[in-house]
């Protein structure tokens, strides 16, 4: 796990969720330009100029930031609509009818996170993977742009994985946007508490998926009468309108 954050606290948020396990042994080590910790076939290394960081397996260098580019850090402050404030709206007329609309509301602060941005380098034929379900059919995310947020028809996740076999996990739980363009190789984030991800390199893509469950929960199972067959539509309006349909 790679923590960063601006101050000399992490503020608390973010990951609490994770179940991660404690190497049963590694080393520490500091030479002039980097420091180095060594736990069995895995090796990261922090360059002291630019605080990047770069992880080997058996001596081969996997997966690493970009020295060339710093970690972003933009704090700003959070606003909530104000509890018994005022709220300004306006009736507007839709396809479903006369609906209200904000038009202004009374807001007050509640707490501060950080836009965060997180630069990597690929190599050139590398393949990334993951970063949940959409409709476009791209499978290897590599010169492309995705924005990472819950959506109608698309199910992120801020994880993907790599051909060169490792796996890489982002604590956030805000919109992401991942980019493979000319603007950059980077995981932004719009509202964290500190920049934070899990870097894994078992022996296969399954112990990666295996390592993910252990760490975030086993997902529940459906109740049964959820697998029959269902009929659904946008919404229903009223009480009323689902009584009648019912009969």
């Amino acid at each position: 796990e790679i923590s960063f954050t601006e101050g000399r606290e992490f503020k608390a948020g973010q990951g609490e969720y994770m179940t991660l396990s404690t190497p049963k042994s590694f080393s520490a080590q500091e030479y002039k330009n980097e420091y180095k910790l060594t736990s069995g076939e895995l090796e990261v290394s922090v360059d002291k100029a630019t605080g990047s960081v770069s992880y080997y397996k058996k001596g081969t260098l996997l997966f690493s930031e970009d020295p060339l580019q710093e970690k972003m850090l933009s704090k700003f402050d959070a606003l909530r609509l104000k509890k018994n404030g005022i709220i300004e709206t306006m009736d507007i007329k839709t396809a479903d009818g006369i609906k209200k609309r904000v038009v202004s509301a009374e807001r007050e602060y509640y707490d501060s996170f950080y836009e965060t941005r997180t630069h990597f380098v690929f190599d050139k034929d590398e393949a990334i993977y993951g970063l949940g379900q959409y409709e476009e059919g791209v499978f290897n995310h590599r010169v492309t742009t995705r924005y990472i947020h819950q959506a109608n028809k698309q199910i992120s996740l801020p994880v993907f994985v790599s051909s060169k076999g490792y796996g890489v996990m982002f604590t956030t739980m805000s919109p992401a946007i991942f980019s493979d363009t000319s603007y950059g190789t980077y995981l932004y984030t719009s509202a964290d508490r500190y920049i934070d991800y899990i870097f894994m390199a078992p022996a296969s893509y399954e112990d990666i998926v295996s390592n993910i469950r252990r760490m975030t929960g086993s997902a529940v199972m459906l109740p049964k009468w959820a697998y029959s067959y269902v009929q659904s539509k946008e919404r229903y309006e009223t009480e009323k309108e689902i009584l009648e349909i019912a009969d």
